[in-house]
């Protein structure tokens, strides 16, 4: 299926399963585990359909190109619109809703400060060259090249996107933005204190995704929220 044939609907949460929040590096591995599994089991109920009416074995029939076919007679074949049209009238079910759990973590051990605290874990790094005015003290972000490890890219140009954000963010952090309290008042409360990034700030930015796909979301992805972040505003202070 491709992706033009993709509708998201953005729904109501008051009448969807509940999902928690997009936060955390979170959404693609809970929510994608959930689409994945559901899908799956919706993807071999139309390969059982689809073999009936080629007259085949299950396990000659594959799906692709917006068709089911036989594998070793690729001339026979049905497009999945009229596979789903035959599968209405036929009574077949066309939707599905799966619900993943991840799996559960364990306490840290207080004698060997070991234990699972987290289901899985995302590896990046991340370099920064650096102008310094020896004079005012003033600090100019070059280069900034970060490196992490996504598991599998679902969304290459998402995950690049998501790399230059938490670069850009990150230089934000370690430079320009910080919270002022005068007499327990904060005096930077707006974007006229509290200085973000803008596009004149950007550096030259070079975003290296690695794919071990060792991770536990679909695919074996791995979240790339804030993992992109975090390791930036050190870098820039090393």
């Amino acid at each position: 299926v491709g992706l033009d044939d993709v509708v998201i609907y953005n729904s109501d949460s008051a009448v969807t399963p509940l999902a928690g929040t997009t936060t955390a590096t979170r959404a693609l591995y809970m929510t994608g585990n959930a689409a994945h599994k559901a899908s799956s089991i919706l993807r071999d109920r139309l390969v059982k359909f689809a073999a009936k009416i080629l007259n085949a074995e299950t396990r000659e029939i594959e799906l692709a190109n917006g068709q089911a076919f036989v594998i070793d007679e690729p001339s026979n074949f049905i497009s999945l619109k009229d596979l789903v049209a035959r599968g209405a009238s036929a009574g077949l079910q066309r939707s599905e809703l799966a619900m993943f759990q991840a799996p559960f973590t364990d306490p840290i051990d207080k004698n060997s400060g070991q234990g699972r605290v987290f289901p899985d874990f995302t590896y990046g790094c991340h370099a920064a060259e650096v102008a310094v005015d020896t004079e005012t003290g003033e600090v100019t972000v070059l280069k900034s090249v970060g490196a992490h490890d996504v598991g599998q890219a679902i969304n290459p140009q998402a995950v690049e996107g998501q790399i230059e954000g938490g670069a850009m963010m990150g230089q934000g952090y370690a430079l320009t933005e910080e919270l002022i309290y005068r007499e327990g008042r904060l005096v930077s409360p707006s974007l006229s204190e509290y200085l973000i990034p803008t596009s004149m700030d950007m550096p030259e930015i070079k975003a290296i995704i690695l794919e071990s796909r060792s991770g536990l979301g679909p695919f074996g992805a791995k979240g790339i929220g804030e993992p992109s972040l975090t390791p930036v505003a050190p870098a820039i202070a090393n």
